[in-house]
């Protein structure tokens, strides 16, 4: 079964119910969290303390100013729309996991072979990129950002690697 991308009235909407709103999150809100892992571990934390989540909720964090790279011909064909559905998902998988990231040394290795990997690139001009660091590489194969994704333990690199057949880039199996 195929699922569908999620809008972001739904995502809003979801994030509304998790924090116990009775309405759907503001979508500053839902940017906040997505661009801040600090901010989201505190929205989750506060929900049974109303002062502190109305105040998180009246005062998200400001988007980050980013410069748009120049266009490359290598970039990849990912919508926005199945940039920030896939961005949402690990976001509450995230959640779910109780916000754990992998170790240092864990990091550190994914880092160096994202670093090491030809797919690594400059994020091309979309409005989906507008929500990481100004400087964010992605990976070319799955859309995603590298310094982002690798922290995260239910996350997985799509390439395989070509000296060891089975395993993916970071060394993981390929899951079939």
């Amino acid at each position: 079964m195929i699922q569908q991308p999620h809008s972001l009235s739904e995502d809003c909407a979801r994030l509304g119910r998790e924090l116990r709103l009775g309405a759907p999150a503001p979508e500053a809100v839902l940017v906040g969290a997505l661009q801040d892992p600090e901010y989201a571990r505190n929205l989750f934390v506060c929900r049974e303390t109303p002062s502190m989540l109305h105040f998180l909720l009246n005062n998200p964090p400001q988007p980050k100013a980013i410069a748009i790279a120049p266009q490359q011909t290598s970039a990849p064909e990912h919508s926005t729309l199945e940039l920030v559905s896939k961005a949402s998902k690990s976001f509450w998988a995230w959640t779910k996991s109780g916000f754990q990231t992998v170790t240092d040394e864990v990091y550190a290795a994914r880092l160096a072979s994202c670093t090491a990997c030809p797919k690594l690139m400059t994020h091309p001009e979309k409005a989906a990129y507008a929500l990481v660091s100004l400087n964010d590489k992605i990976c070319a194969d799955c859309g995603c950002v590298v310094a982002k994704k690798a922290k995260l333990p239910h996350e997985t690199c799509p390439a395989s690697d070509p000296q060891r057949p089975g395993l993916n880039r970071w060394g993981e199996l390929i899951s079939q």
